[in-house]
């Protein structure tokens, strides 16, 4: 799992690889962030080693609320991901399975019946 942030005005969710399975950080994480002026809420999710805040944009930036996990060593802005990062990374993946599939077919389709298809099915 590796670092992956989304933000909106208000809002912001990040996932951290040692917050995922780890009670004990989670509760400190979360604590730590419901003192900071500004904060409305903030929970966390050890299944998915998710952090969702809320928090009212005049008071406390979302830059201010990632130094904050950064200086708790929950989160690495250097190893992140963004929303658009992520999904354009899903959608190379995707897309790769749908190639290999239809190249795979046309493959099958082209050589049935022959010599060679009996030698490729051997590799």
């Amino acid at each position: 799992m590796s670092y992956y942030v989304h933000q909106i005005p208000g809002r912001l969710r990040i996932k951290s690889p040692s917050i995922k399975g780890n009670a004990k950080e989670a509760v400190t994480v979360e604590d730590h962030l419901k003192r900071v002026e500004g904060i409305k809420s903030a929970a966390v999710n050890t299944l998915t080693g998710s952090v969702v805040v809320n928090y009212d944009c005049r008071m406390v930036t979302d830059q201010e609320i990632i130094s904050r996990l950064t200086d708790l060593g929950h989160f690495n802005p250097a190893q992140a991901k963004t929303s658009d990062e992520y999904i354009q990374g899903a959608f190379s993946t995707a897309g790769e399975i749908v190639w290999k599939a239809f190249f795979g077919s046309f493959v099958d389709t082209a050589l049935a019946g022959t010599p060679i298809s009996f030698v490729s099915v051997l590799i």
